[in-house]
């Protein structure tokens, strides 16, 4: 029990040192006077909810000082006349008058745009009923070729026959009918030029007719006369799936 009371005191004693040591400190380094001590003693013996209600306190009493001041202010000052009564009205009228002519300005530009728009909406509605209409001719023109009597009658033909048969049928139907009227300008022997008929070709009608056969056959009887035809002539072949692709492509929009 004396060795714990000797620690305890030697402890007390060590502390006590070290307190004295910092305040010397602070007193020697001009951080510490007596004025500062009355302020911090000051500052601790004043509850914090009593300084804080002293604060809410000064603070009403100069927000009713302000009101006040405010008040004899107005009261100081003289009455409008009559012609600044009169000016004060001008005045609002004025801005009145400029935010009614804003908002003018406003709800004709809105009613532009939305003409716009409608008309915009209208050029649209009428382009996308041309087009429909345009697909509708297409089909029905698709639907009615296909379901004539004499086309079925040539599709059995082509089905019928051997593909190499099928593809010199549909050649013969790629032949023009007459040579074209159109005549190109070719080199002779005297240097001189001389009119020469054009190279003749198949017109979109009967390539039309042909692709229309083609698409109406079952896919291993097309499979069977494309494969022949490339090997015929394969740059033909190429055209026509090309236009077979397209047609399907055509056929799925809704």
């Amino acid at each position: 029990m004396k060795s714990l009371w000797t620690v305890l005191s030697v402890l007390a004693v060590a502390n006590l040192v070290a307190l004295m040591s910092f305040v010397g400190w602070l007193a020697k380094s001009d951080r510490l006077s007596m004025d500062r001590v009355r302020a911090v003693r000051e500052v601790i013996a004043k509850p914090i909810s009593l300084e804080r209600s002293e604060l809410e306190q000064a603070a009403k009493e100069q927000e009713a000082a302000n009101a006040k001041a405010e008040a004899e202010a107005r009261a100081g000052r003289p009455p409008l006349t009559a012609a600044e009564k009169l000016q004060a009205r001008i005045e609002a009228t004025e801005i009145d008058r400029q935010r009614i002519e804003r908002l003018k300005r406003e709800v004709a530009d809105l009613q532009m745009q939305l003409a716009a728009e409608g008309q915009r909406l209208r050029d649209e509605r009428a382009a996308f009923e041309a087009e429909k209409k345009q697909f509708d001719q297409v089909v029905a023109s698709l639907n009615a070729g296909t379901s004539d009597a004499q086309f079925q009658k040539t599709l059995k033909i082509l089905t019928s026959a051997k593909p190499q048969q099928a593809v010199t049928l549909l050649l013969q139907m790629l032949e023009p009918a007459a040579p074209p009227p159109e005549l190109t300008m070719v080199p002779v022997a005297n240097g001189a030029e001389a009119p020469q008929p054009a190279p003749a070709g198949p017109n979109e009608q009967q390539i039309g007719a042909v692709v229309e056969y083609l698409d109406a056959m079952g896919d291993k009887q097309r499979a069977k006369i494309m494969e022949s035809l490339t090997k015929t002539d394969p740059k033909l072949a190429a055209d026509l799936l090309e236009r077979l692709r397209k047609r399907g492509e055509f056929a799925r929009v809704p």
